[in-house]
């Protein structure tokens, strides 16, 4: 108190995500590419057998979502489901050389926003794990945005990230990685 959580069905501005792009920044800078992330059996690390698994996992849960509901979203999205089902292993293989602590559920409903709304803390830390940072990000703004205003601020919220990470120690690591690495995320 005196903050108040997010509501997932009612989203969030612009101006939230970006309070709430500062301490996921913060959070990746500090174990940004750190190898000793490795050593904590707790952190569960990713590997080719747990992402097949992973994979699996995708893949009867597209299987069954489309068996019941692909008349009523269109064929075009069922493409795109089955689509990710197939890529999802490989997806989750991409980009080792860029890792960090990821939160793994970073939205809306996971954050504390101040009265204001200008800060946030985030809770819900059991998903914790070492992924590909720019993922809680597109996680973040894909979930909590309006697709129309999502495409209009996510550039200056992408940026903001990287300006916040590279202001924390971050080096070695291009607005161009980020963004691209964003799309990537998206994925999830």
């Amino acid at each position: 108190a005196p903050r108040s959580p997010g509501r997932q069905v009612e989203g969030c501005t612009p101006d939230q995500a970006a309070a709430a792009v500062r301490p996921l920044a913060a959070l990746h800078a500090s174990s940004w590419r750190d190898a000793s992330l490795r050593d904590f059996d707790f952190l569960i690390p990713l590997t080719r057998e747990r992402a097949e698994f992973l994979g699996g996992l995708v893949s009867t849960a597209t299987e069954q979502f489309v068996a019941r509901f692909g008349s009523r979203v269109g064929a075009e999205d069922v493409a795109t489901l089955e689509e990710i089902a197939r890529v999802i292993v490989e997806w989750q293989m991409s980009r080792p050389e860029t890792f960090s602590l990821v939160h793994g559920d970073y939205r809306v409903d996971n954050l504390m926003f101040s009265p204001e709304g200008d800060d946030v803390v985030p809770v819900d830390w059991q998903t914790l794990t070492v992924a590909l940072p720019a993922r809680d990000l597109a996680y973040l703004l894909e979930t909590s945005l309006p697709t129309e205003q999502r495409r209009s601020s996510e550039r200056g919220l992408v940026a903001a990230y990287h300006e916040e990470l590279l202001a924390r120690g971050v080096r070695e690591y291009t607005a161009e990685q980020c963004w691209e690495e964003y799309r990537i995320g998206m994925l999830h």
